[in-house]
């Protein structure tokens, strides 16, 4: 895991009133440990909004989590995710929607 990512959870832990700002670094320490013989691989619901508005289709914040949802259940650990699989995903997902609401 990368350190951005491990300050952001940091960062979110003393938000959530989890930790004292004054104890970031045992934290930080923590989490870094943790991971040291791990990877983690995270996409964000931005990178789903970004990836949809280059393949020109309008989806909300809503509809980028429930892709992530959806993905992290059904993705094939064969393939892994990748851009061509999250524009399956945000082209099903417009399908879907527009099915739906018609």
């Amino acid at each position: 895991m990368f350190n951005y990512q491990i300050n952001a959870i940091v960062n979110k832990m003393i938000v959530d009133g989890i930790i004292a700002p004054n104890n970031t670094e045992n934290a930080f320490i923590s989490i870094k440990e943790y991971f040291s013989d791990k990877i983690a691989m995270t996409w964000t619901a931005e990178d789903i909004l970004t990836r949809a508005g280059e393949i020109n289709i309008d989806i909300t914040d809503e509809q980028a989590v429930e892709i992530l949802s959806s993905l992290q259940d059904n993705f094939n650990t064969n393939i892994g995710i990748n851009w061509n699989i999250i524009d399956d995903y945000i082209i099903d997902c417009r399908d879907n929607a527009y099915l739906y609401n018609n």
